[in-house]
């Protein structure tokens, strides 16, 4: 609360303008919004008239408020208040290059950013909960989040911030249910469904989705977008799904691949939780004997940020940074709205799984 006082104004006039400014300031009004009557006034705080027009007195010296005649006391634009209004908080995973295209889009628009980026070794979901905290107190135009999967959730934080005004869009979710504020989020059930349709197209026998048992539930997501594509065309009795650990942190990991390719044989369409994973499974297909994509159909999805090498496997394609600019741009178009959009991935072939019109025909 301010602490500044005055002089000559009265204990409780200087209580009612402190009270008054504290919720002009903080963002519970905004410009254009009317202060409750005089009357309410007094009935609030107890007091007469003139002392709470001595208080209304100052925020109108301090440019807080006008008066109006049949309108009332209505709340300007602070510099403060204007501040808040053009400043968009943003949470999430970003290197250099998709924070300083953010920040050069918010710029043109006029837009600030107030940036927490997720640490590159790893998610910390109490250092995101401070900075969720933080926010509550300033009521900026809005918060893009790509929030922590683990624990604990801070699901109640992103609650206080919508019930106090925020506007809330999610451009990143690990679960299977979706957020309760608004969202614009990657097709991943779609990114299952096409990948099993393209690998159904390319005439192979069986059908196998491999993650990784360190995966969260948008691999579920996938996995479900898969099944259902293989049992829409009666062919759920060729479908299997391996979780494998992580090739970076368990040695063993390669041995229980090549132990499962030993028993894929031929003509089987394997569809991977990430490019990346269908990376290390080529050397490992090569030394089984198994040619792609002749014998065997690889693809993957696609979750690298934008600037990652290249990997040459069939991919469905999020861009996830295209979908960051797209909640900016709504952001700063509305303080107010009920997006609730998921993105189609894009298709790109490099050539690990056959061409499906050549075997239909």
């Amino acid at each position: 609360m301010d602490e500044r006082t005055h002089p000559g104004l009265g204990q409780q006039s200087e209580r009612i303008l402190q009270v008054l400014r504290e919720e002009i300031t903080s963002g519970r009004y905004n410009a254009g919004d009317k202060l409750p009557k005089e009357l309410s006034l007094c009935e609030r705080f107890r007091v007469s008239r003139p002392t709470v027009r001595r208080a209304v007195a100052r925020l109108v010296d301090e440019g807080l408020v006008k008066v109006r005649r049949r309108t009332g006391m209505v709340v300007c634009e602070s510099p403060l208040m204007m501040a808040r209004n053009r400043t968009i908080a943003v949470m999430g995973f970003f290197n250099e290059a998709q924070f300083l295209d953010l920040q050069r889009a918010a710029i043109e628009q006029g837009v600030l950013l107030n940036v927490f980026l997720q640490s590159s070794h790893g998610w910390d979901p109490v250092a995101e909960r401070r900075f969720l905290e933080q926010l509550r107190g300033h009521r900026f135009r809005a918060l893009i989040a790509f929030c922590s999967p683990l624990e604990p959730r801070n699901d109640d934080a992103l609650r206080k911030l919508a019930a106090d005004g925020m506007r809330v869009i999610h451009v990143g979710y690990f679960r299977e249910e979706f957020p309760e504020q608004e969202w614009l989020l990657p097709d991943y059930v779609a990114a299952g469904y096409q990948a099993a349709v393209e690998l159904l197209l390319a005439r192979y026998e069986r059908f196998a989705f491999l993650a990784m048992s360190t995966d969260g539930p948008y691999v579920g997501l996938m996995r479900r977008g898969f099944r259902q594509a293989l049992a829409t065309h009666g062919r759920s009795d060729a479908f299997a799904s391996f979780d494998f650990p992580a090739f970076e942190r368990d040695r063993d990991a390669a041995e229980r691949v090549r132990a499962f390719l030993k028993g894929v044989g031929r003509s089987a369409g394997l569809f991977c939780r990430s490019v990346r994973f269908a990376e290390h499974l080529r050397p490992l297909l090569r030394e089984a004997g198994l040619r792609v994509p002749e014998e065997i159909g690889l693809c993957g999805v696609d979750i690298e940020p934008p600037g990652s090498p290249a990997v040459p496997v069939d991919q469905f394609q999020f861009d996830l940074h295209g979908i960051c600019r797209r909640a900016l741009d709504e952001a700063i178009r509305s303080r107010q709205g009920n997006l609730r959009e998921l993105v189609a991935p894009r298709l790109v072939k490099h050539g690990t799984v056959r061409h499906g019109e050549k075997e239909e025909r």
